[in-house]
C-alpha cells in the first residue's frame, strides 16, 4: 500500500520551490502541503514506530517540559530547575547532603567571624579565614551523614579559629573523641595550617566529627 505521507521519505522526488520546506503528500503529479493534523499523524507513527524498535515509550504530560521516558529507568516529572528526578524508582544521590541538589565542589567558604554554620557550608566545602581580625568559633550545624570540609588557614592572624559541636556531640581529633560540646582549634592562625573534618557514624548510630590534622598545631577543648 502506497504511503500517502512519502514526501521526503526514501523518495527523489523534487517538489515545487515554494514549498520546498514543507511537508507534502501525494505524487509527482500532484503535490499537497500536509495539514497540521495529517503530520502530527505522521509524527506520531514514527515515534509509534521507533518505539517498537528499540522498546521505550515517551508520552507527553499535562503541562509543558513534562514527559516520561521508559527503558528500565522512568523519568516522570516536570523537569523545572529544582526538580528532583527518579530514575527507576531510586532518587538520585546527585550533589553534596542535599539528595537531587546539584552543586559546586570544593567550593571555598571565608568564615571570620563566631557563629553558626549552615549545612550548605559543610557539604563538600573548604572553609577558609581570608582576613580574619577577630577570634572566631564557628558551630557547626546538626551532624549528618555526608558533611565534610577542609578548614585552612588563609590569613596568618594572632587570633583562634575553628569549630565546635552543640552539645551531646562529640568531635575526634586525630584519633581521640573530644568532650560532649567540644571544639577543635588552632591557637594562633598561620597561613597553611589545615584541618579535614568529616561526619563519620559512631557506635550509637548517629554521628560524630572526626577530624586529622594536616598541617599546624590544632587542639581540642
Amino acid at each position: 500500500m502506497d504511503n500517502p505521507y512519502n514526501a521526503k521519505i526514501g523518495k527523489t522526488y523534487v517538489p515545487p520551490a515554494t514549498v520546498a520546506d514543507s511537508f507534502l503528500r501525494g505524487t509527482p503529479a500532484g503535490w499537497v502541503e500536509a495539514t497540521n493534523a495529517e503530520i502530527k499523524t505522521l509524527l506520531g507513527l514514527a515515534l509509534t514506530q521507533t518505539a517498537n524498535a528499540v522498546g521505550f515509550s515517551i508520552s507527553g504530560g499535562t503541562t509543558s517540559k513534562s514527559f516520561t521516558v521508559e527503558l528500565n529507568s522512568v523519568v516522570n516529572q516536570d523537569l523545572t530547575t529544582d526538580a528532583n528526578v527518579t530514575f527507576g524508582g531510586i532518587a538520585s544521590p546527585i550533589g553534596e547532603i542535599t539528595p537531587n541538589t546539584i552543586r559546586g565542589l570544593n567550593k571555598g567558604v571565608t568564615k571570620i567571624a563566631t557563629g553558626d554554620l549552615i549545612a550548605v557550608d559543610v557539604a563538600g566545602t573548604y572553609i577558609n579565614n581570608y582576613g580574619q581580625t577577630n577570634d572566631a568559633l564557628l558551630t557547626w550545624p546538626a551532624i549528618a551523614d555526608g558533611q565534610g570540609v577542609l578548614l585552612r588557614c588563609s590569613t596568618t592572624v594572632a587570633k583562634y579559629w575553628g569549630i565546635k559541636v552543640a552539645g551531646g556531640s562529640y568531635i575526634w581529633l586525630n584519633g581521640t573523641k573530644g568532650a560532649s560540646g567540644g571544639q577543635v582549634t588552632i591557637a594562633s592562625a598561620s597561613e597553611g595550617a589545615k584541618l579535614a573534618v568529616v561526619a563519620v557514624k559512631n557506635t550509637a548510630g548517629g554521628y560524630d566529627l572526626d577530624a586529622t590534622t594536616i598541617s599546624g598545631v590544632w587542639v581540642a577543648a
